[in-house]
């Protein structure tokens, strides 16, 4: 589901909805130039940080600008418990707080790590039936948190053409 569409400085986003796994949404922002007649070309999932605004940092918004004007299609991805995504679990999304309930609950971290596995395959799913993006040419890219969770998931799913990982402040 298609929840807007805006163009700005050669980029055009599209804020998009679908099923990950049953009863589970996802929510995310589709970058690609906007003056590409095809969506075809390089592809890359992007995996924000441990900030509660998830896909919309501030540093998810500068690189996938950075990357839509060099000619990438970008989807980034909002990870459970955050962004559009949040729940009770976290709530003031402290470093402490994420650690306690999060990052160090082995069985809610697991569930965790699954669930962005299963949200990166159906990603890369969607990206190919319904923005005719070329198999062979997604790869992933995490940042902070997300690049820790990446290395699992680049393991887990060898549809993947790439995984890489930055550290990003801005």
């Amino acid at each position: 589901r298609v929840m807007g569409v805006e163009e700005q400085e050669g980029v055009r986003k599209e804020h998009l909805s679908f099923q990950s796994t049953a009863g589970v949404r996802l929510f995310a922002h589709f970058y690609r130039p906007a003056l590409q007649a095809s969506q075809k070309g390089p592809t890359l999932i992007l995996l924000h940080g441990g900030g509660p605004p998830g896909k919309n940092g501030q540093s998810v918004k500068v690189l996938a600008g950075f990357l839509t004007r060099a000619g990438w299609n970008v989807l980034a991805i909002d990870m459970q418990y955050f962004g559009e995504r949040s729940t009770d679990l976290l709530t003031t999304f402290s470093e402490q707080e994420k650690h306690e309930r999060l990052y160090n609950q082995p069985s809610t971290y697991l569930a965790w790590v699954t669930q962005t596995v299963k949200d990166v395959g159906r990603a890369l799913d969607f990206l190919v039936e319904h923005r005719g993006a070329d198999a062979k040419s997604i790869g992933l890219l995490g940042l902070s948190r997300g690049a820790i969770v990446g290395t699992s998931v680049g393991a887990a799913d060898r549809r993947l053409a790439a995984a890489g990982s930055a550290r990003a402040r801005c």
